[in-house]
């Protein structure tokens, strides 16, 4: 109810809701007699001929010619006579209601002609189009926010229609389209749909931004990168997706423009968004000091799955933690199918454990990195679960949809790149160890996990060992990634070995030692390299795993670990990177190794820790997000001190 306190007003023109009792859900639409009328989207073409609602309809048939006249426009088939002894795809039609933007009523109505690629013969071209991780688009947000730079996105309308099929395509018509001479396509351009669609775009966007001065980033082949203006320009592509950022916008229109002539591609966008606010199923608010960014609709569209199965009552009751201490999800016991009742068996085999746990993933690996360890110890039992682990997802649901106003915040505070990792020895029931790491640029994170280790630890030591050197691996790739993209302003350091001698003590101010790494010393020799940033740190609470891992020789007692866990000690070594302590009530990395609290109304000081990490997890060391009014957020600063007390 609007202005009352502890409710909030919804939109049902913009929002996904349903009427009690039934399945089908859509958004809402007044009509001419000032009628609400919910909208479905259409299963068929058929279907759109039976709507009673002439504006509705006419939407829709709408939609469906301007699609049929954009494959015209562009060229993609030619009229041939139906071939014999070859197979003729069929076209059919999907339709989408996208979700409205701002001062939108209704979205826009999509249909889009695609063929049926699982009955088309197999190819040796099947390959999917790469996508970017998401620690690449959170890393571009970061340094945008931090830079100042701004941030367009857009997509591009019947994407791969651009680029032409790898083998010769026959396709029929849609319903509602067919040729009266029964005549049938020859595809000259790909449709969505086909099997190699995908990867022959990719190669096509690629090479006309290559032509166009960009260089693809040899660790993520979807960002491309490029000096305009004496600045950095990065472009991110996720297939037909793109983010773009530039100190100045100018420059960003000039290169969408561009992109839509002949010579830069020939892309038609259908939004070219100039400050960025959804990617990716991400919404992202722009704040003067860094991004918001959250997945709100697809949080409450998992709940709205998952209400049907929660007990009569208990879908509001208040859930503070995502995973309890009291849980049984950490037992090494397999789920015995044949002990469990008819009733059961049946109850078990319609609850969507999967299909809600995969959604969650999403959500864990985008922006919620509090609810990792959550979700990786639900996944364990998806191939086989009983009404115990389905009632600790649904908690796991409730603490997920009671905070899903907690957004992650990208913001401009400046400082290194940092890692913090942590392990939980003999956490589960099966004697194996938790690992879980975050990586931040500056107070913005990265990238985290929470992952199961798969060789037994015998102590604690060992499994902080095997910790650091996972967040080691991440950390490294990360710095790596990072000077990929500013290869033009950092020059890389060769480390050439040589014997310390008299005059490296008066250079570097002491007695050259084994602590001192091979950077430090040739820094001290050569006077190059000092425009580098300082060496990635990962913090950890274990003294003893991190006397080990900086030792230059193999402990006795960590002899039977895999070589391979040993290749921290090179970059220790080689000063690419630096371990600190710090003490484990400071390390936000625990929420990402163990439960918090009890299921319900869980208090005291062991949830004030959790409280205390998630701040940091999610980014809310400096700034907090607040409501600024008509739906939209801002940051404002917090108070360090009271945080930390």
């Amino acid at each position: 109810i609007e202005g009352v306190a502890g409710t909030r007003s919804v939109n049902l023109c913009t929002t996904r809701w349903r009427l009690p009792g039934l399945v089908e859900e859509g958004i809402c639409y007044i009509n001419e007699l000032n009628e609400m009328v919910m909208l479905k989207e259409p299963k068929s073409w058929k279907e759109i001929q039976r709507i009673s609602d002439v504006t509705i309809r006419d939407r829709w048939n709408a939609a469906c010619d301007a699609e049929i006249q954009g494959l015209k426009d562009a060229n993609v088939y030619r009229l041939v006579d139906r071939p014999s002894g070859v197979r003729c795809i069929p076209l059919v039609w999907v339709f989408k209601i996208k979700q409205p933007k701002a001062g939108e009523e209704i979205g826009r109505f999509k249909a889009r002609c695609c063929l049926l690629g699982n009955i088309m013969l197999a190819s040796d071209q099947d390959f999917a189009s790469p996508t970017p991780r998401l620690s690449t688009l959170r890393y571009l947000l970061s340094w945008a926010a931090k830079e100042g730079a701004a941030v367009f996105s857009a997509d591009v309308e019947q994407a791969f229609l651009s680029a032409p099929p790898a083998e010769p395509i026959y396709a029929t018509f849609p319903p509602g389209y067919e040729d009266p001479n029964g005549k049938v396509m020859f595809l000259l351009k790909n449709l969505y749909g086909s099997t190699t669609a995908p990867y022959m775009f990719n190669n096509y966007l690629s090479n006309c931004l290559i032509a166009q001065g960009f260089t693809p980033n040899p660790l993520d082949v979807c960002l491309f990168t490029k000096m305009v203006e004496g600045s950095l320009m990065m472009v991110l592509c996720y297939v037909d997706d793109s983010a773009a950022a530039h100190i100045n916008p100018k420059c960003l229109d000039d290169f969408y423009t561009t992109c839509g002539t002949a010579a830069g591609g020939g892309f038609r966008f259908g939004q070219l968004e100039r400050s960025i606010t959804r990617f990716l199923g991400f919404d992202i608010f722009r704040d003067p000091h860094g991004f918001i960014v959250s997945q709100i609709p697809l949080i409450e569209k998992i709940f709205k799955a998952a209400k049907p199965y929660m007990l009569l009552g208990t879908e509001t009751d208040y859930t503070s933690t995502p995973i309890a201490k009291d849980t049984t999800l950490n037992s090494d016991r397999p789920v015995d199918v044949s002990a469990l009742n008819a009733s059961d068996r049946e109850w078990l085999a319609r609850f969507p454990y999967r299909e809600i746990l995969g959604a969650i993933g999403y959500v864990a690996l985008g922006t919620r990195g509090d609810i990792s360890y959550a979700y990786k110890t639900h996944g364990r039992w998806s191939s086989g679960y009983n009404r115990d682990h389905c009632m600790s997802l649904l908690s796991f649901v409730r603490y997920l949809y009671q905070s899903r106003e907690l957004p992650l915040i990208l913001c401009d505070t400046p400082g290194p790149l940092i890692g913090k990792c942590d392990a939980d020895w003999n956490g589960t029931g099966s004697s194996q160890s938790t690992s879980g790491y975050i990586c931040f640029d500056g107070a913005a994170p990265l990238s985290w996990a929470a992952r199961t280790i798969k060789a037994s630890a015998r102590s604690t030591a060992e499994a902080e060992f095997m910790s650091m050197c996972a967040t080691s691996t991440e950390l490294v790739y990360l710095k790596r990634f990072i000077e990929s993209i500013h290869n033009s302003i950092l020059r890389p350091v060769g480390l050439l070995p040589r014997f310390m001698d008299v005059a490296d003590a008066e250079q570097l101010g002491h007695i050259p030692s084994l602590d001192d790494s091979a950077v430090a010393v040739l820094r001290a020799q050569e006077g190059i390299g000092l425009d580098l940033p300082p060496q990635p740190v990962i913090f950890t609470d274990s003294m003893a795993g991190k006397a080990v891992a900086e030792k230059k020789w193999v402990s006795d007692r960590m002899r039977h670990i895999r070589y391979s866990l040993n290749f921290i000690k090179s970059y220790i070594a080689s000063g690419d990177l630096k371990l600190a302590y710090m003490k484990g009530v400071d390390l936000c990395a625990d929420v990402l190794t163990k439960p918090f609290g009890a299921r319900y109304n869980s208090k005291g000081e062991q949830m004030d820790s959790f409280v205390k990490h998630r701040r940091e997890i999610l980014g809310h060391s400096y700034y907090k997000p607040q409501q600024a009014g008509l739906g939209r957020l801002k940051l404002v600063r917090v108070d360090r001190a009271s945080m930390q007390s």
